[in-house]
């Protein structure tokens, strides 16, 4: 279940015995930082006294749900089958569709019925093994760490209880999706299990991509994009110009 903290809560003094109004506070600013990323805007990790310390929300079956639609409607969707349909039009793979429109419609259904196809395959096995089919960025600490981190997440998960386990779901449905692929729509000369070994291993790939460009890019968001404070005008007597600070 995912637990917000209202105004009302926060308010609250602190009673004897009970997390202080400090650490409730500072918990609820934590938590809206951690909502603007990540799969699941109603369920963060949210941090505690010390940023590597998490409290850990497990999902029920309709949060799953609305993680599963959120990605196959969202910003995942374009990052994981837009750059991949552009490289397998660029070097013509499967040759036989051609490097027209018609090549390049093949292969952007193609690529998005693999990635609809192993978020389904995951989200099914994790909800039986009650794994966490969402990536937690790190946001905090060195860039080593944190690549270690986006990198690591494609083999590793949480269970229901937060600890860490495989994640055998994200593993299966990264083969599996090329399995469907190969089976039911790929081009002939890619129908073997020799071509199905290579292009699964690079989807392995993809995954980790994927990872690595959510734990950087609202960094990197955050500097294209920053907004510029607004001159506002001198008080009269003074000739000097002064800025409204950012928030």
């Amino acid at each position: 279940m995912c637990f917000t903290l209202s105004a009302q809560e926060a308010a609250k003094p602190a009673q004897p015995g009970s997390v202080s109004q400090k650490q409730v506070g500072a918990d609820a600013a934590s938590q809206a930082e951690l909502e603007k990323v990540g799969d699941c805007p109603r369920c963060p990790l949210v941090s505690q006294k010390k940023k590597q310390d998490t409290r850990y929300f497990s999902l029920d079956s309709a949060e799953r749900r609305k993680v599963l639609l959120h990605r196959l409607t969202g910003w995942q969707a374009v990052y994981e089958t837009v750059p991949g349909t552009m490289i397998d039009q660029a070097r013509n793979f499967p040759k036989s569709w051609g490097r027209g429109f018609d090549g390049f419609g093949k292969r952007i259904g193609s690529q998005y019925g693999q990635f609809a196809a192993g978020e389904g395959i995951e989200f099914g096995f994790a909800a039986w093994r009650q794994e966490d089919p969402r990536y937690h960025r790190k946001a905090t600490g060195g860039f080593g760490g944190r690549l270690g981190h986006s990198l690591a997440a494609t083999f590793v998960t949480n269970d229901a209880t937060g600890n860490k386990t495989i994640a055998g779901g994200r593993l299966l449905g990264i083969y599996g999706s090329w399995a469907v692929a190969t089976a039911a729509w790929l081009a002939e000369e890619e129908r073997n299990f020799r071509r199905y070994t290579i292009n699964s291993s690079m989807n392995v790939l993809t995954k980790t991509g994927a990872n690595v460009f959510r734990e950087f890019w609202h960094d990197i968001k955050g500097k294209l994009f920053k907004k510029k404070s607004p001159t506002v005008p001198a008080p009269a007597g003074n000739t000097s110009s002064a800025t409204v600070p950012a928030n």
